[in-house]
């Protein structure tokens, strides 16, 4: 009969690929340090990656040399990193284990690629796999969450996810190890310890059976339901995502480059997903096709369901306009049924108004064509004609018209600026006076355009939106005009 010192390194060379190099997480708990003592007695290639999170002072400062004292009696590479879960909890609003987590894994993939490792190895074991259940049930999780850690995903590897934290511990024994105890493991403040040391023999005392058993085996069953929607969930994304040339999404997001696009953008093609396709979509997949495009399209972060229900929430209602911001450097913009993924760092045109503005006099317009350059480098160009109404070959874009004395009596000058707010309109071929903001609102121009969209004036009366809106007058007041046979003033330009 085979010892315990025997069989943990048999499993782990039944579940791992010997040519393959890996990268440990050792905390120098007993989990932890039997998966390296299994690894190094099986006669696998590996590194050993510390990782103190900053929290438990000198104590955690022990653990790290206690590791490397470990390594280094075996001559197996090892990196100690050292981090600040509790800065980075109170900056990004997390919980001091969800920062000390997302920092662990940041620092193991790095030292991944240092290494040129294909693995990143961790102690997980069946006790684990209990608790995360029963912790994501209590935060409302769905099948995806439910279904638990797995054996594989994202580069790392889980060998220990059948052993009973007894075993592991039996193993360091036998091996004549010791360990370290992690003294926040006793402190009842943390969720995960309340569930494994309350929540877990209150069930097995009260109900009866192993619970561990039983939560690791219905996780066992929800991955396969989760797998089979999650191969719905790629089926169904190609009917709902699409790309936009660079030239066109730039109009969603000012200041988008090429050096700036997601890393999903693929020959300048920047993808977005149709919220009136995702919103046809079976309720249940429609988590997994947001989770696959996010992904796909830049976004490396871990999400969690908190982002993914608050994107859902502006798809759901259809609310244009809206920014999401995600994990890492990504959101998510919300345009006119489009959903994009953009870096938070683009500087967008500022939504407050600009207070540039340059004029132009009636009798130089008279007199002369004349160009304005605007701040962002567009210019703007102008030709004054006077004549009667009758066969002017008005197009109602990039042209206003207006009887000559009314648009005088208007103001001295006519100003040329950025809209500021509150203005309104009466446009051509509408019916009556609007706001300027729904006026744009209802042409589809994108929020993030909608502050540099220039504005011809006279004084508070907006004569003009050049190169987007169609001219903007009333038109009963040119018809009568026409009829008078008066002089008009009529802008023409262009916007380049």
């Amino acid at each position: 009969m085979k010892t315990i010192r025997e069989t943990l390194p048999r499993r782990l060379r039944q579940l791992l690929d010997p040519s393959k190099t890996y990268v440990a997480a050792v905390s120098g708990g007993p989990d932890s340090l039997a998966l390296a003592e299994g690894l190094y007695r099986a006669g696998f290639h590996f590194h050993v990656c510390h990782v103190e999170h900053g929290i438990r002072g000198r104590a955690s400062l022990e653990d790290a040399r206690f590791v490397e004292t470990y390594c280094r009696e075996r001559d197996i590479p090892f990196r100690c990193v050292h981090v600040q879960a509790l800065e980075k909890a109170r900056a990004e609003g997390l919980s001091p284990e969800d920062a000390a987590r997302r920092l662990r894994y940041d620092a193991l993939r790095r030292y991944a690629r240092e290494t040129g490792a294909d693995y990143i190895l961790t102690a997980h074991q069946k006790e684990d796999q209990a608790e995360t259940f029963l912790l994501r049930l209590w935060r409302g999780a769905g099948t995806l969450g439910l279904a638990g850690m797995r054996f594989r995903r994202d580069g790392i590897l889980r060998p220990l996810l059948s052993c009973r934290s007894a075993e592991l511990r039996e193993f360091c024994q036998a091996c004549g190890l010791t360990w370290r105890e992690d003294a926040t493991n006793e402190d009842r403040r943390y969720v995960r310890n309340r569930i494994r040391k309350d929540l877990l023999p209150y069930l097995g005392g009260h109900f009866g059976g192993d619970m561990t058993e039983i939560l690791s085996r219905t996780a066992e069953h929800l991955q396969q339901d989760a797998d089979f929607l999650e191969t719905l969930a790629r089926q169904a994304l190609p009917g709902v995502t699409g790309t936009l040339p660079l030239a066109e999404a730039v109009r969603y997001a000012p200041g988008l480059t090429r050096d700036s696009v997601p890393a999903g953008c693929l020959g300048g093609q920047v993808p977005y997903l149709s919220g009136d396709a995702w919103r046809q979509l079976d309720p249940a997949l429609r988590f997994r096709v947001l989770r696959l495009f996010i992904r796909q399209a830049g976004e490396q972060e871990e999400l969690t369901t908190v982002n993914l229900r608050n994107v859902a929430a502006v798809l759901l209602r259809n609310r244009t306009g809206k920014k999401i911001p995600l994990p890492g450097c990504w959101q998510c913009t919300y345009t006119y049924g489009k959903l994009f993924l953009l870096p938070k760092s683009i500087n967008d045109v500022p939504a407050t108004p600009s207070q540039w503005e340059t004029s132009l006099s009636w009798e130089d317009l008279l007199a002369a064509p004349r160009q304005v350059v605007l701040p962002d480098g567009r210019t703007l160009r102008f030709e004054v004609l006077r004549g009667p109404v009758a066969g002017l070959p008005f197009r109602y874009r990039d042209e206003a018209v207006y009887p000559l004395a009314q648009a005088w009596q208007m103001a001295p000058v006519l100003t040329v600026r950025f809209r500021r707010g509150g203005e309104d309109i009466a446009p051509l071929k509408g019916i009556g006076r609007k706001s300027l903001k729904r006026y744009l609102i209802d042409c589809r121009m994108p929020v993030a355009e909608r502050a540099s969209q220039p504005v011809v004036a006279a004084g508070d009366t907006v004569l003009w939106l050049p190169g987007f809106a169609n001219a903007a007058w009333d038109g009963r007041t040119l018809a009568e005009a026409g009829r008078q046979e008066e002089e008009i003033l009529w802008l023409t330009g262009k916007l380049q």
